[in-house]
C-alpha cells in the first residue's frame, strides 16, 4: 500500500519515500512480503563536494527536484525507479517531467 513504512536501520532517504541501504532484515520486514517496491543494485559511485560542485557549476548535470512521495503508479522518482519499463523509457520520461 502506499502508507507509512517503518523505519529501516541504516537507511538514508534520498528523496522522499527513496531508501538507499540499510539492513535486509528491516527491508524485508518494511516491504511486507511485497519486492515490488525493492530493487538491489550492485555498484556505486561518489563525487568529492569540489568536484560535484565543479560539475554543477558547469553545466555537466541537468538538475531537476525530486517530487513529493508518489502513490502507487504514479509518475515522479519513484516511479522512474520502480515501474516496470525499460530503463531508455524511463530516461526519457525524467527528462520530460523537468
Amino acid at each position: 500500500g502506499g502508507g507509512p513504512r517503518p523505519p529501516v536501520p541504516g537507511a538514508r532517504e534520498i528523496a522522499p519515500g527513496l531508501l538507499v541501504g540499510g539492513e535486509l532484515s528491516a527491508i524485508a520486514k518494511a516491504s511486507g512480503g511485497d519486492s515490488a517496491g525493492v530493487r538491489f543494485v550492485l555498484g556505486y559511485a561518489a563525487w568529492t563536494p569540489l568536484q560535484l560542485r565543479i560539475e554543477l557549476e558547469s553545466g555537466v548535470w541537468v538538475r531537476a527536484r525530486a517530487a513529493g512521495p508518489p502513490s502507487p503508479g504514479a509518475d515522479g522518482v519513484l516511479g522512474l525507479a520502480f515501474d516496470p519499463q525499460e530503463r531508455a523509457d524511463a530516461w526519457r520520461a525524467g527528462m520530460r517531467s523537468i
